[in-house]
């Protein structure tokens, strides 16, 4: 038996409370070379092995010693290691063969500069050119700069990447500006009770009834054939109308659910990044569509599948008792209502007209506010 120096290639062994000259003797008869053997004070011994005398340890018979591993050494050691981080090695794995099947591939369009035209509109295009989600960014950026310059009549367009981003920067062109004079109009439906116009032309006069947008005095005033053209001023005092209705069913179809349910589509996104999707044009006649959102992983990968389904649904017919449901409609009407209403405006009126029709009752509720406008 020989006594050497433990390496890290080393399995550390412990062996509970046995003699140490017996068993020196065991592990020289056995061919076992021990490496830093220590004899601890409660009569254990602790040794180191390679992986071979390892090996014929475990083979030996040997009921007379309780062997015990404490530490697994070498590729051993390693290999414990990474099984017991395999989360983390998986997740590594992953992320390298991620990064290197989406370099260079297009993730989001960044549209800078737009005031008039809508985010999405040039978006549209810029997909109808060629480039959307997980395009190559090797593309011609001078033909995109054209393209949209052309397209949209922009006075500069400045293409770049950053990272997977497309960066668009526009300028549009300033639209020419007209000196204008503008209508007043009304704002709400009202009864005409006076008005005095102080410049421009009236188009109504005392008693008429105007419904909101109608034109009430015009920016102008007629001199012979020709028009001149002013800023409009005038006090009207009006009645100003606000109404509710609601249309109470005494028999009403409902829909309820079978109990049918089908999945119409599965989309599975990596981060907010579109990577699968499946989709089932299945329906029913009557239906109702609900997404459930589940997360597979949310740390290192954030992986996440959209499902939508389709329940079946089915007509049911209910009788409703207008008594029991009167009060809670007409309160329901007289929020509706009374909201509508500016802040700081009286009500002078208010009046509840309940109208019977076949199968149902209609409810209005009707709110009057005397108003002195001043334009």
């Amino acid at each position: 038996m020989k006594i050497k120096k433990i390496k890290n290639n080393m399995h550390k062994i412990k062996c509970n409370k046995c003699n140490l000259s017996s068993f020196i003797n065991f592990c020289t008869t056995n061919g076992l070379t021990l490496h830093l053997l220590t004899h601890k004070a409660d009569e254990s011994v602790e040794f180191c092995v390679t992986d071979n005398d390892l090996h014929k340890l475990i083979e030996l018979d040997n009921k007379s010693y309780n062997f015990q591993v404490v530490q697994i050494g070498g590729l051993r050691r390693l290999l414990n290691t990474l099984i017991s981080r395999i989360g983390l090695v998986i997740g590594l794995i992953l992320s390298i063969v991620t990064l290197l099947l989406l370099n260079n591939k297009l993730f989001h369009i960044n549209i800078i500069g737009l005031n008039n035209i809508d985010n999405s509109v040039v978006i549209n295009s810029i997909k109808e050119f060629g480039l959307s989600t997980f395009s190559n960014l090797d593309f011609n950026k001078n033909e995109l700069e054209n393209y949209l310059s052309k397209k949209f009549n922009f006075s500069l367009v400045s293409v770049i990447t950053k990272g997977n981003t497309l960066i668009v920067s526009v300028k549009e062109e300033i639209p020419e500006i007209e000196d204008s004079y503008v209508a007043i109009t009304a704002d709400f439906n009202m009864l005409i009770n006076t008005i005095n116009v102080y410049s421009g032309t009236s188009r109504v006069k005392d008693g008429d009834i105007v419904y909101k947008g109608d034109v009430l005095v015009d920016p102008f005033i007629c001199s012979g054939d020709d028009k001149v053209f002013l800023t409009p001023r005038a006090d009207i005092c009006a009645t100003v109308f606000f109404s509710c209705s609601y249309t109470f069913k005494s028999t009403d179809e409902i829909l309820v659910r079978t109990g049918k349910k089908k999945l119409i589509s599965s989309d599975v996104y990596l981060g907010k990044y579109l990577i699968s999707t499946k989709k089932d044009s299945y329906t029913f006649d009557f239906f109702e569509e609900k997404q459930c959102v589940s997360e597979v992983s949310k740390y290192f990968l954030p992986i996440k599948i959209n499902k939508t389904y389709l329940y079946e649904l089915t007509k049911k017919t209910i009788n409703k008792d207008f008594e029991k449901e009167k009060s809670s409609i007409i309160s329901s009407l007289k929020e509706d209502v009374y909201s509508k209403v500016p802040n700081n405006w009286n009500v002078d009126d208010e009046e509840i007209v309940i109208t019977d029709i076949d199968n149902g009752k209609i409810v209005n509720v009707y709110l009057e506010c005397n108003i002195k406008f001043k334009y």
